[in-house]
């Protein structure tokens, strides 16, 4: 198996290691990216069969600037106010675990998650499963002892 099917595997089963060896690897950020793009398209796969391929891609777009913005946010606001005494985080490490937490979405193209059948971006099971990642990715990145509190990592 290749190291990017792995670390999607170690993703998904929510493994620590997994999630720090990305964090580690600044060479990782392309296969972030490529993990948020197929995991948009993913879900844009449930408007193609009425045509909406303009939604499709305006879906992409959208959901790369959105993770730019929140792994921004999240980086500045865990780093920057709610730090603790061993916070220590780039932005980078952020684009990275939370680029990889959108794998759930990927599942969808697959027709493993019954969402995968209707046209919503707020699909539960599947935006569940990715917030639980995110969250967690969140958490090994920022929130090392002495770091973040709880309450900072469920609010970002």
């Amino acid at each position: 198996m290749t190291r990017f099917l792995l670390r999607l595997r170690g993703v998904l089963t929510l493994r620590p290691y997994t999630y720090e060896d990305i964090e580690a690897d600044e060479t990782a950020f392309p296969q972030a990216l490529l993990v948020v793009i197929l995991s948009s398209l993913a879900t844009g796969v449930a408007y193609l069969p009425s045509g909406e391929v303009a939604v499709m891609v305006t879906g992409v777009v959208v959901a790369l600037i959105g993770w730019l913005i929140w792994s921004w946010l999240t980086y500045f606001i865990g780093t920057h106010w709610l730090a603790g005494p061993d916070t220590e985080a780039d932005w980078g490490q952020l684009l990275r675990t939370t680029g990889f937490a959108t794998a759930p979405g990927m599942l969808r193209v697959f027709g493993l998650l019954a969402e995968a059948r209707t046209p919503s971006s707020c699909s539960p099971r599947s935006g569940c499963w990715r917030a639980l990642c995110s969250r967690f990715g969140k958490r090994l990145t920022i929130g090392k002892p002495g770091g973040l509190s709880r309450s900072a990592l469920w609010a970002g």
